[in-house]
């Protein structure tokens, strides 16, 4: 069993590039509409890849699904038998208030999550603009590494911590 913070050292690894990207490409965004006639940008795209290139080691495992918003081959895993099957699920929204990215307001954030056998199990939204990360872990898991991305951090703010959502 691969322990939690290997799984968050990950994430927040992922968000913190995809952040940078966020941030290089707001005034360029070129934003379109999906097929749902949402907005999606530039950014949502390059994050997307980004994210299918630093989870593939996971992703080739069957035992891993990504369902990421900006993907419209998401909908072959509505399909309950093959979730129920999945030990993990990794759900992606690239650029998390992608109306208010593409007005460049700083209101978005990169959002990922992990759910382990069909319960939430991890998380992080990074705000990129601010430089803060809201993680959601299970009660008593990454303690250390909580306390190593505070203290290493080297400017900015940054909000960690363990436990659920009922912390914040």
């Amino acid at each position: 069993m691969i322990s939690p913070d290997i799984y968050l050292e990950r994430m927040l690894s992922i968000v913190q590039e995809a952040g940078g990207i966020a941030l290089d490409l707001i005034q360029h965004s070129d934003p379109g509409l999906k097929k749902d006639h949402s907005i999606i940008t530039l950014a949502d795209k390059a994050i997307s890849t980004l994210v299918r290139e630093r989870l593939h080691d996971f992703l080739q495992d069957p035992q891993h699904i990504l369902i990421d918003e900006e993907d419209g081959g998401s909908a072959e895993y509505l399909d309950q038998e093959r979730l129920d099957r999945t030990s993990f699920i990794w759900a992606l929204d690239p650029i998390d208030g992608t109306r208010l990215y593409a007005n460049r307001m700083p209101l978005f954030g990169v959002s990922i999550g992990l759910i382990k056998d069909l319960k939430p199990w991890l998380g992080v939204v990074y705000f990129s603009r601010t430089m803060v990360f809201l993680p959601f872990l299970p009660a008593g898991a990454a303690m250390g590494l909580s306390t190593r991305m505070t203290n290493t951090r080297k400017s900015g703010p940054c909000i960690m911590g363990p436990g659920s959502w009922k912390n914040f």
